[in-house]
């Protein structure tokens, strides 16, 4: 992606219904008919749903979880990625794959009931972990999981030393969880000052801090510094914002309220997840790839947003209605600074992931990460170079999970495995 070229750029009013309605296919839930999947195929088989039931269905709830408990979208990232993570590693381990002899995952797509099990297994411990007060519900879907696959005359042995596996993995994870920083003190103070943000209760500033999964520290995303304040490049931009607020048009307003993904939604990692949710569903992917897709979006995502919360609070940079108090806010304004944008964070990282492994459906998922930029410009919530500066971050974090993202995940397997398969 050419991000000046993509997001630096003034903001036209929308006028085509062709990416609408190409997001709502691919948020539908509805699978495309054999001869669009023959046509726009990766190469991929045919739907098999039963399959993904395991990573998918898992993913579903836990999007269902966050919605629940209001979770901030960093909270959120963070626990989509644990999820995820760990049904990757489970499904590798419960068939006995080493992590330096995984085979090529086309050989490996055909559904089985152990791998299955361990995937719920996995998934049900670390979201019980991670969201302890809704346990009862995740122990209930987790127990009707394994007794649908005991009611399928598969060998019980089997599905029980899966489950053994399934834990295993996700105690080596949530060991991990448990010493990422996430949960840090914050012993600050909100600086004063012309051009810096105002408010009393900064949402996370120290989840610039947290562990990353690829990096060294999130200060390695930082951004680099934005415009000054009162700078000719930051008037323009606000005058930008302003201008919009002034003109906004219907078709702006359905744009910033599609993306906002405020509390009480699934966030904007969540959004991302139900987009390649339904592009696993389309592509008939089995458990493995399901969760592998997943887990190397869900890590570039999270690292993103350590990246962009890093940078929120080195620069804490005014937000436009702060700076003139006539750019209106129709949806909601955010409890932390401006630069960079946390959406383009998110949507950078997750598009350039999807459009990797998707490639047939490259050019839609880009411009719906544009698209989702923009929508904080139309909305008086973000400048134009806040987004310019969250797609970089997101598009770097991308590419490490592209290129380094297998040696992490078989890293993680390798950690558990010689305790998860005795």
């Amino acid at each position: 992606m050419d991000i000046r070229n993509l997001v630096g750029r003034a903001a036209p009013p929308p006028t085509a219904s062709h990416l609408r309605k190409n997001t709502a296919r691919l948020l539908s839930g509805c699978l495309l008919a054999a001869a669009a999947l023959t046509a726009c195929s990766d190469g991929a088989m045919a739907p098999v749903p039963e399959a993904t039931d395991a990573s998918v269905r898992w993913n579903t709830l836990a999007r269902e979880l966050v919605v629940l408990d209001r979770t901030s979208p960093p909270v959120a990232g963070r626990a989509y990625t644990y999820l995820s993570v760990a049904q990757y590693a489970a499904a590798l381990s419960a068939r006995g794959i080493r992590p330096d002899a995984i085979p090529s995952l086309a050989s490996l797509r055909d559904a089985e009931s152990p791998s299955r099990a361990a995937i719920a297994t996995a998934s049900a411990r670390v979201l019980g972990a991670l969201f302890p007060s809704h346990g009862v519900r995740i122990e209930h879907a987790l127990a009707a999981d394994l007794s649908a696959l005991r009611g399928q005359s598969i060998d019980v042995a089997a599905i029980e030393r899966a489950e053994v596996i399934g834990t295993r993995i996700a105690a080596s994870l949530l060991e991990r969880a448990q010493r990422d920083g996430w949960d840090a003190a914050w012993t600050g103070t909100v600086p004063n000052g012309d051009g810096f943000w105002t408010g009393a209760s900064p949402q996370l500033p120290m989840w610039g801090q947290v562990r990353p999964w690829l990096w060294e520290s999130g200060s390695e995303l930082r951004a680099p510094a934005p415009p000054a304040f009162n700078s000719q490049q930051f008037r323009d931009a606000l005058d930008e914002v302003w201008q919009i607020a002034e003109t906004r048009t219907a078709a702006q307003m359905e744009i910033a309220r599609f993306w906002a993904d405020g509390a009480g939604t699934y966030t904007p990692p969540g959004h991302w997840n139900e987009i390649a949710t339904q592009l696993i569903r389309e592509r008939g992917f089995g458990d493995l790839q399901a969760a592998r897709t997943l887990a190397l979006m869900n890590v570039a995502m999270a690292d993103a947003a350590i990246g962009c919360w890093d940078s929120k609070f080195t620069y804490w940079v005014i937000r436009p209605w702060q700076a003139d108090s006539r750019v209106t806010t129709p949806i909601g304004q955010p409890p932390h600074p401006s630069y960079p944008s946390g959406h383009a964070c998110f949507s950078g990282a997750g598009a350039k992931v999807l459009a990797a492994l998707f490639p047939s459906e490259a050019d839609d998922l880009e411009r719906m990460a544009v698209e989702a930029c923009d929508s904080r410009v139309y909305a008086g919530i973000h400048y134009r170079f806040d987004a310019e500066a969250g797609m970089t971050i997101g598009i770097r974090a991308a590419e490490r999970a592209l290129e380094r993202g297998d040696q992490l995940l078989h890293a993680e397997i390798a950690r558990a495995y010689a305790g998860a398969t005795e």
